[in-house]
């Protein structure tokens, strides 16, 4: 198959996306608008407006991102922990099991959020109008997988696109819709503009911290043995500052989606479990319990995508066979030693300064009393702007190889 160009690929990613945003606004008539307080918890704003997964609207794409993004990490452990035997699986294969794995799991979240659902139906014909909304619920997840795989071959940002899309949207909508959390923050004593001014204030330092960590690298010196020449110096090994960008943070949601699904659907059976009721109320990001397990999964996870990312076994692996070698070290196990070290270094630096920066808000949050979507998009604009750097160096690098296609 012929590789398509730039202009093809950001047309093919434009055309998907307009197909995501129309899925988004085809709201299913018969099933009423949520007004639990669950609606507007953290939890929920979070996985709204990173995977679609949307409380306040039921759309066709109400799943969301979230099984694909569930299927991907699942693939993702079963290739780092039995990488040998993953090396010799096809690509194609791997794709289509992962698509498979995502419908599964699209099926059992659509059982879980229709039950959570009210229909605005007649008692006869409620139990079919559930399977109905079930199986529009998976039809949509269906055809959120198919593109974000069409994207992947003929477009650019695979699905990150489609969480660019889904923070966008939600952002504004915070916006519109904060007046009364702030209101009630005033209530507390808090002058409107010292806490409006604060608040910008921290978004400013969040988004100047994520793309310095987003845009630095620490570079290893390298040396080739057959190549000795003034251009041999300027050969290094790069390492991004934050190996594994924001990542982390979008999968510790996933990790925080599964078991809290899983209880909500228990108690659906079990509403009087003391231990689910207690670990169910405290799986959230208006708990301190909650918040506190959130910043440890997202600092072991931090680590975890970093060696994945960067390999240093592999790295060390394929340096010693081409006879590459770092300066005053022994290739091989020496090497990969160097390497482990430098990526843990880096991944818990950003792990601290992104604990730090999404976990102050959380804090205060929790310290007020007062659930706001404003406490929320710092993390937002960590994911955000990782997305679109990581948008703009894909674009530019394809740029620049189409340019000396001809020489190659």
């Amino acid at each position: 198959m012929k590789e398509k160009n730039l202009r093809q690929r950001l047309t093919t990613t434009l055309f998907l996306s307009m197909i995501y945003l129309f899925g988004k606004s085809l709201i299913l008539p018969w099933v009423a608008r949520p007004k639990t307080p669950e609606a507007i918890s953290g939890l929920r704003e979070f996985i709204a407006s990173t995977m679609g997964d949307e409380a306040q609207t039921v759309n066709l794409f109400s799943l969301g991102i979230m099984p694909y993004m569930t299927a991907s990490i699942l693939f993702m452990l079963f290739r780092s922990i039995f990488r040998q035997n993953a090396r010799v699986i096809s690509q194609t294969k791997v794709d289509k099991s992962m698509a498979v794995a995502a419908l599964v799991i699209a099926v059992i979240q659509a059982v879980i959020r229709v039950m959570d659902l009210k229909l605005n139906v007649p008692k006869a014909y409620y139990l079919q109008m559930q399977i109905l909304t079930g199986v529009v619920f998976v039809i949509g997840a269906a055809i959120v997988i198919m593109i974000s795989e069409i994207n992947k071959k003929n477009g650019v940002g695979y699905f990150s696109v489609f969480i660019l899309i889904n923070i966008l949207s939600a952002m504004v909508i915070n916006v519109l819709y904060s007046e009364k959390s702030i209101d009630a923050i005033v209530k507390l004593g808090i002058p409107r503009t010292a806490f409006l001014g604060a608040l910008l204030g921290f978004y400013f330092i969040v988004i100047v911290v994520t793309i310095i960590f987003e845009s630095s690298e620490v570079r290893i010196p390298i040396q080739h043995v057959m190549l000795n020449n003034t251009f041999s110096d300027e050969e290094y090994l790069a390492i991004k500052l934050n190996p594994a960008g924001t990542m982390p943070i979008m999968y510790t949601m996933t990790f925080f989606f599964l078991p809290y699904y899983l209880l909500k659907f228990l108690l659906k059976f079990f509403p009087d479990h003391k231990w689910m009721l207690i670990i169910y109320a405290n799986l959230n990001l208006n708990s301190i319990w909650g918040i506190l397990l959130y910043l440890i999964l997202t600092a072991v996870l931090n680590y975890f995508l970093a060696q994945i990312m960067i390999s240093p076994e592999e790295i060390a692996e394929n340096m010693k066979k081409s006879g590459d070698y770092i300066p005053e070290m022994k290739p091989g196990k020496e090497t990969k030693k160097l390497l482990d070290h430098v990526v843990f270094k880096t991944s818990m630096i950003s792990s601290l300064s992104f604990a730090i920066l999404s976990g102050i808000p959380l804090l205060v949050q929790y310290a007020l009393k007062v659930q706001s979507p404003l406490f929320m998009m710092p993390l937002n604009f960590m994911i955000l702007i990782s997305i679109e750097l990581t948008l703009i160096e894909e674009i530019k690098t394809r740029f620049i190889t189409e340019q000396y296609k001809d020489f190659l």
